[in-house]
Order: C-alpha cells, then structure tokens, then sequence
C-alpha cells in the first residue's frame, strides 16, 4: 500500500506533467544543449564535437541559469496556488503532517525536474559517447547530472518557502524570479566587484565562503574540480583552494534540508 507521502509525490508528478510549459521547456533545453555540443567548436574554426571539458563548461554555464529558473517554475505555485483555490485548507484536513505535504509536494516535483535534466541532457552525451572513452565519460557525466539535480532541489525547496510566504500566486512569482536574478547572476557580479574594488586583497577565506554560502557556485565548483581547466572571473582562485566533492554535494543537501525545514515551519504557521 502506499504511504501518504507517495500519493502526493505521484499528485504532484501528474499535475506537473500537464503544464504543457514545463514539457515545452524541457524540448527547447535540449535543443540547445545539442546545439552547444555540436557547434561549439565553432568559435575556433572547427567543426563537429568538441572535447569533454569544453562541453561541460558550457553545459556547467547553462545549467546554472537554466535549471534553477525552472525548478522555481514547478515550485513557486505548489501552496499558494492550492491556497488560492481555495483547496489547502480542505488538504490539511487530511491525516498527513506538514513535513508529510512539504516532503511529497518536493518529492514529485524534484522528480519532474530530474526527468527533465535527463532529457535535456540526455542528447549531447548521447553524442559524446561516439568520441570519449566509458571510462572517461560515465564518471564526468554522473558528477554533472548528480549536481544539477542537487541543484535544481535546492531551488525547489526554496520555491516552497516562497509559496508559504506570501498569499498570492503573482507575488510568489515576483519573489521566485527576484531569487534567481539574485544568486545566478547579481550574486557574482557583486562579488566580482567586491573582488576589483579591494585589488585582489580579499581575504581567501572570505572569498571562500562567499562562493560556499551560494549553490549555484557550490554547483560550479562542483563541475570545475572535473574539468582539467581552472575557470576565469571569481572562480579563477579555486585552483589555489582546497575543496572536496563530497563536502560540497553535502553542502548542497544542507540547503536544500535547510529550506525544507523552513518550508514545513511556515506551513505549520501559516493562517488558512
């Protein structure tokens, strides 16, 4: 028999698979993700595949923008939306506890996001098997796909927290979209400027803790310990910096455990 927390994961799984977006998004992720492992040799005069590195570098720089917009998507509407149809209040009337709804609502919706990691992925490393040795490729592409998983559950459960914070769907929107400008992109800018304005002289661990306490750059640390190229812009010093994969993927999962518990503490005080 299943247990509560599988029949709302298998709600949620359903109700996303029908917001003909979300499938539409997914076609068009990995239309362009071809298109970069394809023609991205093309910047250098060359034509066909480009190597493993140069691929994952540029699916890394996609990914990062790409996935956490559409995790926050999925999620952004998950409480607020039910509270506006008036359907959360007749929900927690069920025998199923607040972590239980937090848990399956995030359950079946990071499911949708990893089916469509895979898709959206699933191509250019189609293509690359033809060139790249198993034993090069498998390990690299588990690391990628892993991680961008991890990453697209820390934006879930964040999405989350944004639906039980406010009552309306528009407002939980704005808040969502104002996250995801924030840690993908004004995030590093601010700290690259930081960078610039202090001549290089900031404090190695300062920087080091300023890229930790954000996980889209917890996800490009993660992918750029794999590439045999050091990056450029902030990241340019991690070569010169100890990190470890696995204390990164755990700092990922503290995240998303962290956001989860956020989430399940508002929905507990939360006025329906």
């Amino acid at each position: 028999m299943k247990t509560n927390l599988w029949v709302i994961a298998e709600k949620e799984w359903r109700d996303g698979w029908r917001n003909r977006w979300l499938l539409s998004v997914t076609v068009v992720f990995a239309i362009i993700a071809l298109g970069i492992t394809w023609f991205g040799a093309s910047v250098q005069g060359q034509q066909g595949l480009v190597t493993l590195d140069a691929t994952l570098a540029s699916l890394s720089s996609l990914t990062v923008i790409v996935i956490p917009l559409i995790a926050l998507l999925i999620g952004f509407d998950a409480f607020v939306g039910e509270q506006e149809q008036g359907t959360l209040l007749l929900l927690m009337t069920y025998p199923v506890s607040r972590i239980g709804w937090v848990l399956g609502k995030f359950l079946g919706q990071c499911l949708i996001l990893a089916c469509a990691v895979l898709v959206g992925f699933g191509g250019p490393f189609i293509f690359l098997a033809w060139q790249q040795p198993a034993a090069d490729l498998l390990p690299a592409i588990g690391i990628f796909l892993s991680s961008a998983v991890l990453l697209g559950a820390v934006f879930v459960a964040l999405a989350h927290s944004v639906s039980l914070l406010v009552s309306e769907k528009a407002r939980a929107a704005g808040l969502a979209l104002l996250a995801w400008f924030f840690l993908t992109l004004l995030y590093d800018l601010a700290l690259l400027a930081i960078l610039v304005r202090s001549a290089g002289w900031m404090n190695p661990l300062a920087l080091k803790v300023a890229l930790l306490a954000n996980p889209t750059d917890l996800f490009r640390i993660i992918n750029l310990l794999t590439l045999e190229s050091n990056g450029a812009g902030v990241l340019a010093s991690l070569s010169q910096m100890q990190f470890g994969l696995l204390p990164l993927y755990a700092l990922l999962a503290g995240w998303t455990a962290l956001l989860l518990g956020v989430s399940t503490l508002l929905l507990k005080r939360k006025r329906l």
